[in-house]
């Protein structure tokens, strides 16, 4: 059994027990919190940028910019925002299957008797680590030590 990493994923503050083998320093569960933290991320850094002196005069020239192609081009219709498109079926809404990591975080969360890693159900120990590996080539290294003068 491989040993295992414990922590909690930094978006939704779910328990995940990760192997070591991929383990590679993650914080959130899966893809789709990290997705979210990543949008968050930008949409601060861009509200940001837009309350700086160079972002409000960035915002106005591109305004500008395209106040003027609106007078330039004759539109008999505008629309900001395209519709949906028509299904085949005549359904408005498709069934929802669920996708391979969604099965396996599910069947997951069920008791089981062994633990078992979140993102390749492989079978891991019931010790985990609560930190990151140290590095290889540090645990040689010995500090050298100070004697008295």
């Amino acid at each position: 059994m491989d040993d295992a990493r414990l922590f909690l994923c930094a978006r939704c503050q779910r328990q995940v027990r990760i192997c070591s083998r991929c383990d590679h320093g993650q914080q959130y569960c899966g893809a789709s919190c990290a997705a979210a933290c990543r949008a968050e991320s930008v949409r601060a850094a861009g509200q940001r940028y837009q309350s700086s002196r160079r972002g409000r005069h960035h915002h106005a020239e591109r305004q500008r910019h395209y106040r003027a192609r609106c007078r330039e081009s004759v539109q008999t219709q505008e629309v900001t925002h395209h519709g949906s498109a028509r299904s085949r079926d005549g359904a408005s809404l498709s069934r929802h299957t669920p996708l391979m990591r969604e099965t396996r975080m599910s069947m997951l969360l069920e008791p089981t008797t062994t633990p078992r890693c979140c993102y390749c159900a492989r079978a891991i120990s019931d010790f985990v680590r609560l930190g990151w590996r140290g590095s290889r080539l540090r645990r040689g290294i010995v500090a050298p030590v100070r004697r008295g003068r």
